[in-house]
């Protein structure tokens, strides 16, 4: 299945990146089909579309963003901008377990990975009843990553 939508967002790569840099409000429900379907082009223009819809006004491209990054797994990608979006407590509990999913898949390859680290260790440091429990297990799986 997996090879079956790489592609498929090969054949539609232009278009896609075209729906996901959209910001027309009517257009979110494109924009969040095309984000998370660019994270399966394993080209690394997908990269820029997806940070910017990282900080869209619509919590469903913000979601998908965060999965289409996990997909992407490219090095670049500031593990800070996903942290920054676990951590506020504004975003829905959904996007942030994603975006805690998505920082915990892509630690091993990001080129810093101490954005990574240090996310988790802000997150370890809180008490047990301020951070919700799925992200405090992304955090301590994280921070085992680490080994050290």
């Amino acid at each position: 299945m997996t090879d079956y939508i790489k592609q498929t967002v090969r054949m539609n790569f232009s278009m896609l990146l075209s729906m996901a840099t959209e910001q027309d409000k009517m257009m979110a429900p494109n924009r969040s089909i095309a984000v998370a379907a660019l994270g399966f082009s394993e080209r690394e223009e997908a990269l820029d579309p997806l940070l910017n819809a990282l900080a869209s006004k619509h919590q469903t491209v913000v979601t998908n963003a965060a999965f289409g990054l996990r997909m992407l797994r490219d090095p670049r990608t500031p593990g800070a901008r996903l942290g920054e979006l676990i951590e506020n407590e504004k975003v829905r509990l959904e996007t942030r377990v994603g975006a805690a999913d998505a920082l915990l898949e892509l630690q091993p390859v990001l080129h810093n990975r101490d954005s990574a680290v240090l996310t988790w260790a802000r997150l370890a440091h809180l008490p047990l009843d301020e951070v919700d429990p799925s992200i405090q297990l992304h955090a301590v799986h994280g921070l085992g990553l680490t080994r050290n």
